[in-house]
């Protein structure tokens, strides 16, 4: 009686991508919010054209991934700020970036778990197109 033999294939599983995370952007009554969720966040704030006018953007990683801002990878314009900002980072490795910017009141930065940078100044600007 022979015995049959089964032979064993493995399939290669689909590559897996971590998403960059979402920053949410408000504002109330003249202030800023800007709140950053579990995943690591990469984002810039500047002065837009305009006194408190801001930009901001989501910037890349190191995998190239584009942090959204409210759902989207396009920099967000807010207007009428001339009071304070508060920026909580939340969870993940986040990056904050604040090349050039003129508040009209105090800046508050909380951050979160993780490996945090908290960059302010002057930069090179073609670093945030």
């Amino acid at each position: 009686m022979a015995q049959a033999h089964r032979g064993m294939c493995f399939e290669g599983l689909e590559s897996k991508r971590l998403l960059a995370g979402d920053i949410v952007v408000g504002a109330v009554n003249g202030n800023l919010f800007v709140d950053g969720d579990a995943a690591g966040n990469q984002v810039a704030i500047h002065s837009a054209d305009a006194p408190g006018r801001f930009r901001i953007q989501g910037l890349p990683d190191l995998a190239g991934n584009v942090t959204t801002v409210n759902g989207s990878t396009d920099p967000l314009f807010v207007d009428g700020i001339d009071g304070n900002v508060f920026i909580g980072l939340g969870g993940g490795d986040d990056v904050l970036r604040v090349p050039q910017a003129r508040f009209g009141g105090g800046v508050f930065v909380r951050t979160g778990p993780g490996d945090d940078a908290v960059l302010l100044g002057a930069m090179p600007s073609d670093e945030f197109t």
